[in-house]
């Protein structure tokens, strides 16, 4: 597979097995390692989940064995009937996926092959994230101030006052996000290496390394009025219904609509989904990608499409990564301290008057 920065993968055949037709069946294997979007990592579930609903199989059957979770179910290609049995494992920010493809005829003869493999991986201690230097932002912003996100998304000169309700600054792992416009008070995360915003967007929407992301800020007010009343999970469907009936109203083009729930390490309830348009000669439109989070009245989380640049897993990490990293404060962030602090990080000198 291409080169990711979140994974490694390595993949190999076994060695041939000759069916009951004759057919010479070399059946496929492979690992990969994944770096886990959540900065204390997800549960074997959750993992899981995400990568099955990427590559979804027939009858799947579950078990868990020895702290691995395994999945087993069928596919449907070239002309057989395949048996995919995968195998999980969790660690800390680390997750293994294994995988055992073979068709249906000769599974069972590759199958002890798969376990024993399966019996030898382990993720010891020692294996964690390496931390990553960021190169110095580029000297047009050398006040770390990338972009104060305000209706009009106008750029803040370098070393000029701080306005706007909303500010983004270069951080150590990427860019920090701090939502002063009304309560509740946040500060988001997103990873990346460059940064563009959109001008003359009204919403906070920008790209992290090509990526398009837009910030999810909902006052539940506008589409859960008893939202005082329910759960959690409760208001975030409600706003997943709200946002995929708008979508088709503003395009009109129908959409297909999957979700899926999970907690982030936290405990904390997210709703992941997905709307993908249905094909029309007339429409070219993107899959949206949400994951989100209720918070005091205010659904937040992240929201990116699937784009030529952008692979669908690409977008479904950019939006976990950055919801999970959401950090709330009782007072609105005081911006020009937090900018100093990042200045004094960087090891950046003091700034002086500015033009």
């Amino acid at each position: 597979m291409p080169p990711h920065p979140d994974r490694f993968n390595v993949a190999f055949q076994h060695t041939g097995i000759r069916d009951t037709r004759g057919v010479d069946v070399k059946p496929m294997m492979a690992i990969t390692a994944w770096k886990l979007p959540a900065p204390n990592g997800i549960s074997l579930e959750d993992f899981s989940a995400y990568l099955l609903r990427q590559v979804p199989m027939k009858n799947p059957k579950r078990e868990i064995r020895d702290g691995r979770l395994y999945v087993t179910g069928t596919a449907e290609y070239g002309g057989y009937t395949h048996i995919l049995r995968r195998a999980f494992v969790v660690k800390g920010r680390i997750g293994l996926d294994l995988l055992c493809d073979s068709t249906d005829t000769v599974f069972d003869k590759v199958r002890e092959d798969f376990e024993k493999w399966v019996s030898t991986v382990a993720l010891e201690p020692r294996i964690v994230p390496v931390d990553v230097q960021l190169p110095e932002p580029p000297k047009e912003k050398g006040n770390r101030v990338v972009t104060a996100y305000t209706h009009t998304l106008e750029k803040q000169k370098p070393g000029g006052k701080l306005e706007g309700d909303v500010v983004a600054m270069y951080v150590k792992d990427g860019m920090a996000i701090y939502w002063n416009r009304s309560k509740p008070y946040f500060k988001i995360m997103v990873e990346g290496r460059t940064f563009e915003g959109f001008s003359g967007s009204p919403h906070m929407a920008f790209t992290a390394d090509g990526a398009f992301l837009q910030l999810v800020c909902a006052d539940a007010d506008e589409f859960c009025p008893d939202h005082a009343s329910q759960n959690p999970e409760r208001v975030l469907l409600a706003h997943r219904d709200w946002e995929f009936r708008y979508l088709e109203e503003t395009t009109g083009v129908p959409f297909q609509l999957r979700s899926w729930a999970g907690t982030l390490a936290d405990g904390t309830p997210i709703l992941y989904w997905d709307v993908t348009p249905e094909k029309t000669p007339a429409k070219d439109l993107p899959r949206h990608v949400f994951c989100t989070r209720y918070k005091d009245g205010v659904v937040i989380g992240l929201n990116s499409v699937e784009e030529k640049a952008t692979t669908l897993a690409r977008a479904m990490d950019l939006v976990y990564a950055g919801t999970a990293t959401i950090q709330f404060s009782g007072q609105a962030f005081d911006l020009g301290k937090i900018q100093e602090q990042e200045r004094k990080h960087a090891g950046a000198p003091a700034q002086g008057k500015s033009d």
